[in-house]
């Protein structure tokens, strides 16, 4: 079970909000938990995450990230492609045409999307700012939907990287009052 809670830095006791118990997701096609809380407006705070399970003798923390949540005004566009990228090979002999077929370690997930109405603010502030933190070394979390019940976001959520590197990071202003900004993502595995 995973529990996580966000408290007030001057006062650790004081909880601002609190995920209360989740069950723990291990399997490969959810890749961990992707747990949200949000928070009251605060300056300074602590995270505090409680893992519990009696019957195991130990437990496996593969990556604990607890950052920004940024929310789109406007949201996405509609055609959100997602998938996976196959990296399974299948070599044939061409003299007899025999096929070896090798399978990938795995087969990382990915999306494509298009954020096609940020304001100016989203624009020259926010993906100003991440594309300046993150570059093409650092990863991110996508959620695809809010609104999905827990399993169904840890299935769809991505960590990877939002940029790639020697590729241009770039919003383009396509009308008057709005930018738009075409995002491929492939899972870090």
């Amino acid at each position: 079970m995973v529990q996580a809670r966000l408290s007030n830095a001057a006062n650790f006791s004081v909880t601002l909000a609190d995920t209360g118990l989740v069950n723990a997701e291990a399997q490969d096609e959810s890749q961990g938990n992707v747990v949200l809380v949000f928070p009251a407006p605060v300056t300074a705070r602590y995270l505090r995450v409680d893992l519990t399970d009696g019957a195991a003798p130990y437990m496996d923390i593969g990556l604990l990230v607890a950052g920004q949540l940024w929310r789109l005004q406007r949201g996405t566009a509609y055609g959100i492609r997602e998938g996976r990228v196959m990296l399974d090979r299948r070599d044939r002999n061409p003299y007899t045409g025999a096929e070896f077929p090798v399978p990938a370690i795995v087969n990382p997930r990915m999306a494509t999307f298009t954020l096609p109405a940020l304001s100016v603010a989203e624009a020259r502030n926010q993906h100003r700012d991440m594309l300046r933190r993150l570059g093409a070394a650092r990863d991110t979390l996508w959620i695809a939907e809010l609104s999905d019940s827990l399993a169904e976001r840890n299935r769809r959520a991505i960590w990877g990287a939002v940029n790639a590197p020697g590729d241009e990071a770039s919003a383009s202003r396509d009308s008057f009052p709005f930018t738009a900004r075409a995002v491929g993502m492939v899972e870090r595995v």
